[in-house]
């Protein structure tokens, strides 16, 4: 049976040995109110407050549980940049060694890798760390080796992303700050990039695409088809896995990629 939200509330207080006045004073909200939740005496809890409540318990905002409360009270998922990552998030990257596979949030930014994608990155001198954004890294590489995508491929990924975005209100601070941060690390004003790269839903085509990786000295170039892999109660992560379409893709990923063999 699926635990209520006033009964998710109670469990994890408890674990961290708060009384209802301590964590109510934390929200902050009356001890009173605070007993009605967790005893679902409230109809309805406001947005803001289950929010606050998963922030204050921290748990909640990494394994997504916040999202759970939210989707039962009728609310839509709570989308942040740079939130915690869930603790089996090193667990899901290894599943898919020895194939490259990241984490990144709805900006873009990058959470976490498998060393597949760590190798990929350094085959073209690129040093991404957690919480950069890998759009302006793959659309404008620093070295002067070849582009690492083709120019087709840097535009529907920057639409794809912008399509993401679509689905979210300008009022939340995060999206207002992903844009200005990605006008800015492409040296292009907004205006330019949501009219060049402006989505179509009807057009773009959906995930999973095929790149062709410019991989210095590799001929041919491999090939990989990108394919989005939903972690479970997070909206705002996706895992990525690239999945070699060529034997020179298989063959660059049993030479770079430590690990076990990749889950078929």
């Amino acid at each position: 049976m699926t635990e209520d939200i006033g009964s998710s509330i109670r469990r994890l207080r408890e674990a961290l040995g708060w009384s209802q006045y301590q964590l109510a004073k934390k929200v902050p909200i009356s001890q009173k109110q605070m007993s009605r939740i967790e005893n679902h005496q409230v109809i309805e809890i406001p947005r803001a407050t289950l929010i606050r409540l998963a922030e204050v318990l921290h748990t909640p905002l990494v394994t997504g549980e916040v999202n759970r409360w939210l989707y039962l009270g009728g609310y839509r998922p709570l989308i942040h940049p740079n939130l915690p990552l869930p603790p089996n998030a090193d667990t899901l990257l290894a599943r898919f060694n020895p194939y490259p596979a990241a984490v990144l949030d709805v900006a873009g930014h990058l959470s976490a890798c498998n060393p597949a994608m760590e190798n990929l990155f350094s085959a073209f001198s690129l040093d991404l760390p957690i919480g950069q954004s890998v759009v302006p890294a793959l659309c404008r590489p620093t070295h002067r080796q070849a582009p690492m995508l083709s120019r087709a491929e840097v535009s529907f990924i920057v639409r794809r992303l912008l399509l993401e975005w679509s689905l979210y209100s300008d009022e939340e601070g995060w999206i207002v700050d992903a844009k200005r941060q990605l006008a800015r690390d492409l040296g292009e004003l907004w205006d330019y990039l949501s009219e060049t790269f402006r989505p179509d839903a009807e057009l773009l085509t959906p995930w999973p695409a095929e790149f062709v990786i410019n991989i210095p000295l590799l001929s041919p170039r491999p090939r990989f088809i990108i394919t989005e892999v939903l972690v479970s109660r997070r909206p705002d992560l996706g895992l990525y896995v690239l999945y070699p379409m060529n034997d020179s893709a298989k063959t660059w990923c049993l030479t770079h990629s430590p690990g076990r063999a990749a889950a078929t």
